[in-house]
């Protein structure tokens, strides 16, 4: 899975047990990636996430109704995100 560098879904990929994650400043160069089949996903806030995928429609899908905890070991361990 891939994230942005520094950002709020970095901490919740990190949080996630059995994910490899891979960060990048860009998430352009994330959904290259994605793009080229070395990440399977990426985590992407959910306004990001719409803006990316109206612009690439046919190449990009987001996964819908996944919520999960953050671990005990970030600096807020009762937030969830959906």
């Amino acid at each position: 899975m891939g994230a942005q560098q520094s950002s709020e879904q970095e901490t919740i990929g990190k949080s996630l047990s059995g994910v490899k994650l891979v960060t990048e400043s860009s998430i352009t160069t994330l959904s290259q990636e994605v793009k080229a089949g070395t990440l399977d996903g990426l985590i992407l806030a959910q306004t990001s996430a719409d803006a990316f995928v109206a612009e690439h429609p046919n190449d990009y899908a987001i996964a819908k109704n996944i919520t999960f905890k953050i671990s005990a070991k970030t600096s807020d361990p009762g937030r969830t995100f959906s």
